[in-house]
């Protein structure tokens, strides 16, 4: 899960309660259970005076790096998707 700008990877839980909101939807057999991982993802270029988000390199980020180490952490049930 991705955060928006000016926010970090705990904003989901602090601010947004995703953590309460998917426990409820859980409970009440909404959705099933799964693993969701919030990264950082700041990756930001300087271009000319202002800081922007460089999607090549949030891709990157996906794709070498979060998925990777969450794919090796947790056990995602033996099926793998691409992007």
């Amino acid at each position: 899960m991705q955060h928006g700008f000016g926010e970090s990877e705990i904003s989901w839980t602090t601010t947004g309660k995703a953590n309460i909101i998917l426990d409820n939807l859980i409970e009440m057999g909404k959705i099933k259970p799964f693993t969701l991982v919030m990264s950082d993802g700041m990756v930001q270029e300087k271009v000319g005076s202002e800081e922007r988000l460089n999607h090549v390199w949030l891709e990157r980020m996906l794709v070498e790096e979060i998925i990777p180490m969450a794919e090796k952490k947790y056990q995602f049930g033996g099926r793998k998707k691409t992007l």
